[in-house]
């Protein structure tokens, strides 16, 4: 592997600073999660085990890092998710599509798959601080509703991740989430801190999809309990 060092992007350090989080850490969670894919390169792993190591890996190192920013992380509908209480933020980590980590090009990045009832909460609370009037989902009596409540005044952002086999590179972005399109997938609003390219070499690849399966388990519908 290849590691290009990063073009100085101040608008995107100074916002992601803002956020409680340090730019060097979402690239080291990144660059982890190549390293987790490399891992199941063989054709003897599942077709999907790229995108699980690779998301695995992401998900591994920015809990660890951002522990060490005071960050706290909570489990809940089989989504990890990273909570700063100083800033009232909160990341997931998500695959992206070929937009990803782009600007100017009059499209927004998607997620790869459609996304969960605590997804869509999240992405509606997020609307709510920009349009008091708009409602959120609800959820079950349970953990976690009770835990959207401890969330009200948050503001969600995907930690969007795309391989990129054309250009031997993996492209990221912190975006803030706030709508999902008729498909269930999650798609970021303006709000965009787009980071530079993680430069790979053609070795890191195989003849497979290396996005395939990215994003784990997903956060899916839990009954209630009792």
């Amino acid at each position: 592997m290849t590691l290009g060092g990063p073009i100085r992007q101040p608008a995107f350090e100074d916002g992601v600073r803002r956020l409680g989080m340090e730019p060097e850490a979402l690239r080291a969670a990144v660059g982890n999660g190549n390293a987790e894919r490399r891992r199941v390169l063989s054709k003897h792993h599942a077709p999907t085990a790229q995108g699980f190591y690779a998301w695995n890996g992401v998900v591994a190192k920015l809990s660890e890092l951002s522990e060490e920013l005071a960050w706290v992380r909570r489990n809940t509908m089989c989504l990890p998710l990273i909570i700063n209480p100083r800033t009232m933020t909160l990341i997931f980590v998500c695959s992206g599509d070929a937009y990803t980590g782009i600007s100017g090009v009059g499209a927004m990045p998607k997620s790869r798959n459609p996304k969960g009832a605590l997804v869509k909460a999240l992405a509606a609370q997020n609307k709510k601080l920009h349009q008091p009037d708009a409602l959120p989902i609800d959820l079950p009596e349970t953990e976690e509703q009770r835990l959207l409540a401890e969330l009200i005044g948050y503001t969600s952002y995907a930690l969007m991740v795309h391989f990129s086999k054309e250009e031997c590179e993996i492209r990221y972005e912190l975006s803030e989430v706030e709508k999902l399109d008729p498909r269930g997938r999650l798609s970021p609003n303006g709000n965009r801190l787009i980071a530079s390219p993680f430069d790979l070499s053609p070795d890191d690849f195989d003849d497979g999809d290396p996005n395939e399966g990215f994003d784990g388990p997903d956060d899916i519908d839990v009954p209630p309990k009792g």
